[in-house]
């Protein structure tokens, strides 16, 4: 699969690691957690118990997790589209490792791919169909579907779909209408981006606006943006 251009200086190494985030439940209840395209390595450890750890699934949907009071997560989000060996790193943490430790495991064991970052890349630019992104990156369109289907699990059209609300739920602060809104991200109109809203985040944009805190207690650092 030949790319146009050299991204990253003659596909030089991406990075791993996006966030390093922690979280601690006061009170019992449900925490929402949306799709942000990224895996995460989660160390949970529940009050008088051990630690738990474990590396996420791509969300496809929001979610509702139950968490109890004196719940730690201690959590290091991955870059969208890197691969983990995730048997072998596992394996290799232990209730002593420091999170200096732990960043440092998760360089023997999860790769970043140039190609596949490239491509994510594009199709989250503004681009509004997985064939405008293919011509961009100058290669065919079987070719992207091909490559990111093996790589992330993950069909073009899905990576598109989630960069577009996610970059309409970033702008959803700003003054203007929905419908200018919609328009912007790459909507055909404003029913179509109240049906993605609803897909991917379990709400619409009315709501989510209505809602001042929302996208603060929500939306997290992630693919597209």
């Amino acid at each position: 699969m030949t790319f146009v251009g050299k991204p990253y200086g003659d596909f030089a190494q991406p990075p791993v690691l996006l966030e390093h985030w922690k979280f601690d439940a006061i009170q019992r209840g449900i925490t929402t957690v949306l799709p942000d395209g990224c895996r995460d390595l989660i160390i949970w450890r529940g009050k008088g118990m051990r630690p738990h750890c474990f590396v996420t699934d791509l969300a496809t949907g929001c979610d509702q997790v139950p968490v109890s009071a004196g719940d730690h997560f201690n959590g290091f989000r991955l870059h969208p589209g890197v691969q983990v060996d995730v048997d072998g790193l596992l394996a290799s943490l232990d209730d002593g490792l420091d999170d200096v430790a732990i960043k440092e495991r998760l360089h023997d064991y999860a790769t970043p791919l140039p190609q596949v970052s490239e491509a994510l890349a594009c199709l989250a630019s503004g681009v509004t169909s997985v064939g405008d992104a293919a011509a961009m990156l100058g290669v065919r369109l079987h070719s992207l579907q091909r490559l990111l289907k093996r790589e992330t699990g993950r069909a073009p059209v899905f990576w598109l779909r989630l960069a577009h609300a996610r970059q309409a739920v970033s702008r959803l602060g700003h003054a203007g209408a929905l419908a200018d809104l919609a328009c912007d991200a790459g909507y055909a109109d404003q029913a179509h981006m109240t049906r993605e809203f609803r897909r991917w985040f379990g709400t619409t944009p009315h709501r989510i606006r209505a809602d001042a805190g929302w996208v603060t207690r929500n939306f997290v650092a992630g693919y597209g943006a």
